[in-house]
């Protein structure tokens, strides 16, 4: 640009040159080129200028207070520009310095005062800047500070109006700003990341409505303060550095992103996050229009850097947008435990979910209470383990889920009651080296994925307590509500002692496959370490429980209802024992007691639905007795038997009574005699054995030594069988040998055979 040779009409210097070595004539400049020190003083003010200004070559250019700057359109004040510059303006409150345009009063007339990369010192006080920020050559706002060194800028008591782009635009070096004011601009401020920071209070804006943020990274630690008017983030923050950054966001905030954006936190490098709001002065993040959908933007990622990270009263909005591994508004990546809390935020119009972390199973929050979700796919979508650092209660407002992710709980956790239910999408177990127990608190609801199960103690230890009450139940169910939808809840041999289910409703489950056996299967545990309290379980592929397994012994196993089945229970002959009285059956056709040996003493109770019985002994080196309750319904299958004593002691107690006789029956509601083999009395046979009030029919097969429906086979005087009824049966109702010699009383016989006795020589 060419130099002006400008009259003001007023005394020059006393030495009769100008600063700069150019001829004067009262304050006539031959060159705005500034390459030595310059004043600008009031007397000679106003400066109309047309011509920019340059100021380098070490010089500094001083205005006093109360002076007017007046450049033509398109024109500029430039510091620091190839070689070092300063500038200071120190206008007072009450003689302010104006720098503006000659021309027309628009925003964007001219470029304004840019403060070039070799700029030492830029000082600005009670000074306004009018009609800046005309763009090109980098310029963004009335004031625009182009990576001077830290500190060089210093603003105070500095109004920017009608300012194109923005009033202050700073690309790299902090600053120092106090007392500014931004009126009719099209931002406030135009900020790097890591300067923004350099801001230290809130500025005032008249019908200015934002300021803006460029993409960047925060390296350093800061404070990000309100202005009372959002910042428009323009691209990705990122905040993780050597020095391991703290990112504190002030309350009252507003951060507002483009679209495919997103604030991430300690992606490989360490950094923290502080979002430090308060009950009614939230900080808001949200997508670029206040109204933007779910997934307009990525939202806030804390990486695998995040350290003691603390989110309190954050207003997430619009993030969510699927890709980059994201999950939901705010994205947990592979975080260690303990680094994050979250406490009484709000998460809104979420894409996917309001919060996800599901890549680190042993993930947890320090504290994750008092939270809100809202309009959003889902609440919360979390790994397993993840789930027990959530406090009960989160609030949600058109959200009808969580999301689990599959994964083991490895240590001692509790889920806690939500009020939406959680969608189990994966198998979960409970095992660790350092035997958890899971425990899952009253009113909670699982929703699991089809072919999905909940598995305890698969290869290590580990222990699960349902701990519903009667008023809230703890619900686990498959997602589309079919019997055999999901495998259920399976208890390997690794079962923890104090495993326990008080009013669980489990429904939908008995998937066939992986030894599964029910909604409910009780595969290996012993010693009694499991119990089943007021549990219900409903529309289950067959089963409601099944423990096949010849240890399964339940610590207790009440006051349990079955709903909508074939079976109500299979187990094992050894843990039927170990069921009550007073289960309750709806819809329900028979249980079931599976083949093997009874080797403890037991009494089998009567229920409501009769037995479906495979072959079973009664005998083992602890002398089992076998107690059958009164009103007990066995039904044999065809070829199977109940034998006692036959190769080891054993004894039995049919407790009928004349109003509930114990029966044994066959399976075939058709049956004749020799259906199934009967009851087989051997030589092991404990003293004391007793059969009174027995109804026994269709029994008698050939075969096993079986020459009746009961049979005894050298008993001698153990056996007292009274008020009993044999009919139906094939050979004989009863048959005694030689060295049998039981007492027979008030005994009813219908079959051809009736009571046989072998002669042995009598």
């Amino acid at each position: 640009m060419l130099a002006a040779v400008l009259m003001f009409g007023c005394s020059g210097g006393d030495d009769g040159s100008t600063d700069d070595g150019g001829p004067v004539t009262g304050c006539t400049f031959e060159s705005w080129d500034v390459t030595a020190d310059r004043l600008l003083t009031k007397s000679c003010s106003p400066y109309t200028i047309d011509d920019s200004v340059e100021v380098h070559e070490g010089a500094t250019l001083t205005v006093e207070a109360g002076v007017e700057l007046r450049l033509r359109a398109s024109e500029w004040i430039r510091v620091g520009e190839g070689s070092a510059g300063a500038i200071d303006l120190q206008g007072t409150v009450a003689d302010p310095i104006v720098v503006t345009t000659s021309g027309a009063a628009n925003e964007g007339a001219w470029f304004g005062i840019i403060l070039a990369a070799q700029t030492t010192s830029a000082k600005l006080a009670n000074t306004t800047v009018r009609y800046g920020g005309r763009v090109g050559f980098g310029v963004a706002g009335c004031v625009t500070s182009m990576n001077p060194p830290d500190g060089a800028l210093q603003l105070d008591g500095v109004t920017f109006e009608g300012c194109a782009q923005s009033g202050l635009s700073v690309e790299g070096g902090s600053f120092t700003a106090t007392d500014l004011s931004f009126t009719d601009c099209e931002s406030g401020m135009f900020l790097d990341p890591n300067v923004v920071g350099s801001v230290g209070e809130t500025f005032t804006y008249d019908d200015t409505l934002r300021n803006r943020m460029r993409e960047g990274d925060v390296l350093d630690t800061a404070t990000w303060v309100t202005q009372g008017v959002p910042y428009a983030v323009e691209g990705s923050v990122e905040v993780a550095g050597p020095d391991t950054p703290v990112l504190t966001l002030g309350a009252g905030l507003e951060l507002a992103f483009d679209s495919s954006e997103w604030l991430r936190i300690g992606d490989e490098m360490a950094a923290t996050l502080v979002v430090a709001g308060a009950a009614g002065d939230e900080v808001i993040v949200r997508g670029k229009d206040s109204s933007a959908s779910a997934g307009d933007w990525f939202g806030v990622l804390l990486g695998n850097g995040t350290r003691a990270t603390t989110i309190d009263y954050l207003d997430l909005r619009h993030g969510g947008r699927i890709g980059f591994g994201v999950g939901g508004c705010l994205t947990i990546y592979d975080v260690a435990a303990g680094e994050v809390a979250i406490t009484n935020s709000r998460f809104s119009r979420c894409k996917q979910s309001g919060v996800s972390s599901t890549e680190n199973d042993r993930f947890r929050f320090s504290s994750f209470d008092g939270n809100t979700f809202e309009d959003s796919d889902s609440g919360m979508w979390l790994s397993a383990g993840a789930v027990g650092s959530v406090a009960a209660d989160q609030t949600f407002t058109n959200v009808t889920e969580n999301l689990m992710a599959g994964a083991d709980v490895l240590e001692d956790t509790t889920w806690r009651r939500q009020p939406v239910p959680w969608a189990v999408q994966d198998d979960v177990g409970v095992q660790g080296p350092s035997d958890p127990v899971l425990t899952v608190e009253a009113g909670g609801r699982y929703v699991f994925d089809a072919s999905t199960w909940l598995q305890v103690a698969e290869s290590d230890p580990g222990g699960l307590v349902v701990a519903g009450t009667a008023t809230e139940p703890v619900i686990f169910e498959a997602d589309n509500a079919q019997a055999g939808a999901w495998f259920g809840i399976k208890l390997e041999s690794g079962t923890l002692a104090n495993t326990s289910f008080d009013y669980a409703i489990v429904r939908h489950g008995g998937r066939v496959g992986f030894g599964v056996e029910g909604c409910l299967t009780v595969e290996g545990p012993s010693d009694g370490r499991v119990a089943i309290r007021n549990s219900t379980f409903a529309s289950c592929n067959e089963v409601g429980v099944g423990a096949e397994s010849q240890g399964v012994r339940f610590a207790e196993f009440t006051g349990n209802t079955f709903e909508q089945m074939e079976v109500g229970y299979a187990m094992h002959a050894n843990t039927i024992g170990d069921v009550a009285a007073g289960q309750t059956f709806d819809s329900i056709i028979e249980n079931r007691i599976l083949e093997g040996d009874v080797e403890d003493s037991a009494t089998w109770a009567a229920q409501t639905v009769a037995y479906f019985v495979e072959s079973v002994e009664v005998q083992g080196p602890a002398d089992p007795v076998l107690t059958l309750a009164a009103g007990l319904r066995l039904r044999f299958d065809s070829s199977d038997w109940l034998r006692v004593g036959v190769g080891e002691d054993g004894g039995l107690q049919v407790a009928g009574t004349a109003g509930a006789p114990v029966r044994m029956v066959s399976n075939d509601a058709g049956a004749n005699g020799g259906e199934w083999f009967g009851l087989f009395l051997g030589p092991a046979t404990l003293p004391g054995t007793s059969i009174d009030y027995l109804e026994l029919r269709h029994a008698g097969r050939v075969g096993f030594g079986v020459q009746a429906g009961l049979t005894l086979d050298d008993t001698q005087t153990a056996v007292s069988i009274s008020n009993s009824t044999f009919a139906d049966n094939d050979q004989a109702d009863v048959y005694v040998d030689c060295n049998s010699a039981p007492t027979l009383v008030a005994n009813a016989y219908g079959s051809a055979g009736g009571l046989e006795r072998e002669g042995c020589g009598r």
